[in-house]
């Protein structure tokens, strides 16, 4: 018996990550000069981002632990059904069925959980390209750095 779990979401998982890591690898010509209030805005949005980011990997890797946990039932209710059908023990059956049932439950579940995710990653990949369109290659003088990482209370750089 096999299910195909959430292959899909492990391949959104690696887009994402190849989409944001191309999107933040790419260069421009030269810095554009920034006031404070851009250089906040676009601290702020950075910030926002790395949260985001944070949260979607969270996401990704508990998606992939309720897959291999999936997989692995998935291969015992297999196992245990081939058992089965060499024995006409009918009590037994009943409790695989019931067992089979949940599993597909779990399925679903772990689907639609999967089917969430896609499009928060994607809404995430687009959001980093404005950003590194926006925020990519600026520069502000060493007296607005100085002035906005201290609103900020961080350190000199």
């Amino acid at each position: 018996m096999k299910h195909p779990i959430l292959s899909s979401a492990v391949a959104s998982v690696a887009l994402a990550a190849a989409m944001l890591t191309a999107a933040q690898a790419q260069p421009a010509p030269s810095p554009r000069k920034v006031d404070r209030d851009e250089l906040r805005a676009c601290l702020d949005a950075n910030d926002s981002l790395t949260a985001r980011r944070k949260d979607i990997e969270a996401r990704a890797a508990q998606i992939k632990a309720d897959q291999d946990a999936l997989k692995v039932e998935g291969e015992e209710i297999t196992a245990e059904r081939e058992r089965l059908e060499k024995s006409p023990n009918q009590l037994r059956g009943d409790r695989l069925d019931r067992r089979t049932s949940a599993y597909k439950r779990k399925v679903d579940e772990a689907q639609a959980k999967a089917a969430k995710y896609s499009p928060d990653a994607e809404a995430l990949n687009k959001d980093a390209t404005a950003f590194n369109e926006r925020c990519g290659n600026i520069a502000a003088t060493a007296a607005d750095r100085d002035a906005v990482m201290k609103e900020r209370g961080t350190p000199k750089q």
